[in-house]
């Protein structure tokens, strides 16, 4: 059984596979990169649920990473690893990368583990959530050719597939400015 996607980002292979083994036992699906630009090109052709990435690294630090990462993932967990305690790494982190958790190294492995667990959790109920919605709203349509039932459509892919992610965003914001005509 899978409970969720995770994807470790470091320069560092002993570090990657610390993480890998202390994960193994929880029955995740773990995919691995040693930079940012591979990372970044895995994530658009696959679902993620958490992505943990190193601070430090060649080519693009964890925070530069996290931001591209959102943009193609939104709703994927991030968690930071440093070396470094920097309070303004950890500003920076929250703000632009939308860092949900700052791990230093060397990390406790039973407390990580909980909050990579929490997570997932958090994520996959997040997401139910979401298609619970939009199932309601299909439901309440009559005109199935109607562009709401189209967008509700589009929607339900995204969490199929992740490359839609932006244009979907962008249409789901579009459509909610726009107040359904039959419907209060």
């Amino acid at each position: 059984m899978d409970n969720g996607k995770i994807l470790i980002v470091d320069d560092e292979q002993n570090v990657i596979r610390a993480l890998a083994r202390s994960l193994s036992f929880e029955e995740y699906s773990i995919a691995t990169a040693d930079n940012g630009l591979d990372a970044l090109e895995f994530i658009k052709e696959n679902k993620i649920d958490l992505i943990i990435s190193d601070q430090r690294m060649p080519q693009m630090t964890g925070i530069e990473f996290f931001s591209k990462a959102r943009e193609v993932h939104p709703d994927a967990v991030r968690i930071l690893l440093t070396g470094y305690a920097d309070f303004d790494v950890a500003l920076q982190a929250i703000n632009e990368a939308g860092v949900h958790k700052l791990v230093q190294k060397p990390w406790h492995d039973g407390e990580l583990k909980t909050d990579i667990k929490g997570a997932i959790k958090r994520v996959k109920k997040e997401r139910q959530v979401k298609l619970d919605m939009i199932d309601q709203e299909r439901a309440y349509r009559m005109d199935e050719d109607s562009p709401s039932s189209f967008y509700s459509e589009n929607i339900r892919r995204r969490y199929m597939s992740p490359q839609l992610e932006n244009k979907l965003t962008q249409r789901q914001r579009k459509a909610l400015k726009k107040k359904p005509s039959g419907v209060y």
